[in-house]
């Protein structure tokens, strides 16, 4: 008997792209999986679409709650779920057929704990696709591998294929709102912090959906969560403190480059996590002074030395 895949689906208000989604696990060539889908408190037609497909395929099926982020509704479908293995799949995305049939494989045979590949950026459909995310490739394990990621996410959460055990142990995402959009990074890293082993695939078997709600669209937020998302790991793995330190302070950097529009009271915002990450209190003092005498233009160009220092 081949092992039972989990596939945990999280959707918010995706009735426009959601039966794409759920057809293509539909189309797998491995069938020995349930999909279990989260509707995140949608307020469009989510819920009647996934219902459709619920009265026919009994391996679908629908939870509900109260809008709380991915790495909550995530949460909720592992909390049900029986599979050996866990996949993810957002309500916008694709996968080609062959996925779960060549990473289950690819799990066993390379011995590790997550596998995952490199997927298609696609608008309308993949076969006009020409280019992907330019995932990771090869094994990955210990501090080396942390601080390469540390450089970078590069790992696409829609073609992770994770053992359950590993997720049960670590306790699944975080559910902070603060770092929502992230919740899947900061996953990846509190797993090779806790020394678990990768596979990054040379192969491309999924498509990443590109439109005007999808992170590549909203970078800058998403930048803003992945500095939370490592302040948060450096508050509780103090041991890695250090390294993590060194990329929080290169993310933060990015972040502040692309915050060319906030507003006084954001950018006030902006300086007390400078100042947070770098665990030196007394810059935030001066930070705020310099807002008051000398205004946005001039403290903004300090913070850019600190943060280039």
């Amino acid at each position: 008997m081949p092992p039972l895949v989990s596939v945990i689906m999280p959707a918010y208000n995706a009735e426009n792209f959601l039966s794409d989604s759920i057809n293509s696990v539909l189309a797998q060539t491995f069938s020995n999986w349930e999909l279990i889908i989260t509707d995140d408190g949608s307020i469009d037609n989510t819920k009647a679409v996934i219902e459709s497909f619920c009265t026919k395929d009994v391996r679908i099926k629908y939870l509900y709650q109260e809008n709380g982020g991915q790495g909550k509704a995530r949460n909720l479908g592992l909390s049900t779920s029986k599979g050996k293995y866990i996949a993810f799949l957002d309500a916008d995305d694709l996968w080609l057929p062959e996925k779960l049939e060549v990473q289950i494989k690819q799990l066993e045979e390379n011995k590790v704990d997550l596998v995952f590949s490199d997927c298609w950026v696609f608008n309308n459909t993949i076969s006009d696709s020409t280019h992907t995310l330019d995932a990771a490739k090869g094994i990955f394990q210990g501090d080396t591998a942390l601080v390469f990621f540390l450089e970078k996410n590069g790992i696409p959460t829609l073609t992770v294929l994770i053992k359950a055990d590993v997720l049960n142990t670590i306790k699944g995402f975080s559910e902070k709102r603060s770092i929502q959009n992230a919740e899947d990074y900061h996953l990846w890293l509190r797993l090779l912090i806790n020394g678990y082993i990768f596979y990054g695939s040379e192969l491309i078997l999924a498509g990443y959906r590109e439109h005007l709600h999808s992170a590549t669209h909203t970078d800058k937020f998403a930048i803003s969560k992945v500095v939370e998302a490592l302040m948060d790991l450096k508050d509780k793995h103090r041991s890695h403190g250090p390294v993590i330190n060194t990329y929080l302070k290169r993310w933060f950097k990015k972040y502040h480059y692309l915050s060319n529009n906030w507003d006084l009271v954001t950018y006030k915002d902006l300086i007390k996590r400078n100042c947070s990450y770098t665990n030196n209190s007394r810059y935030n003092f001066i930070f705020q002074m310099s807002l008051q005498v000398f205004g946005l233009k001039v403290t903004r160009k300090l913070l850019n030395r600190i943060v280039n220092g």
